[in-house]
């Protein structure tokens, strides 16, 4: 474990474990719903700005090769931090990022003139 790793959960106290069980839980189910969230958003950016089927299943593959690099790059990062500022981090980035796709800012820039 790493000075950084210490030095932050030396000041955070443990929850008990029926606490912790649900909070894991909440966030597995909240990180999977939020994953797939935008697969059923491309058939509303297909119909919005009239994107062909091949540009969806490259918007598509782009969305799943970026998950995948994130978790190949970034998998080991808890393993030097620490698993809580990890899961904290993640926790705040979701929650930075989901408005994005349910407002289309993502796709939107690809279509304007």
């Amino acid at each position: 474990m790493t000075d950084f790793a210490r030095l932050f959960s030396a000041h955070i106290t443990r929850l008990s474990p029926r606490v912790a069980l649900y909070m894991q839980a909440s966030i597995i189910v909240s990180f999977l719903a939020a994953s797939s969230a935008p697969t059923s958003l491309y058939a509303v950016y297909q119909a919005r700005w009239g994107f062909t089927p091949i540009t969806i299943t490259i918007v598509f593959g782009t969305y799943a090769l970026a998950v995948l690099a994130a978790l190949l790059t970034v998998g080991s990062l808890s393993d030097y931090v620490g698993r809580r500022p990890v899961l904290l981090s993640a926790i705040v980035i979701q929650v930075a990022g989901i408005p994005r796709w349910y407002l289309g800012f993502p796709l939107d820039c690809l279509v304007r003139n």
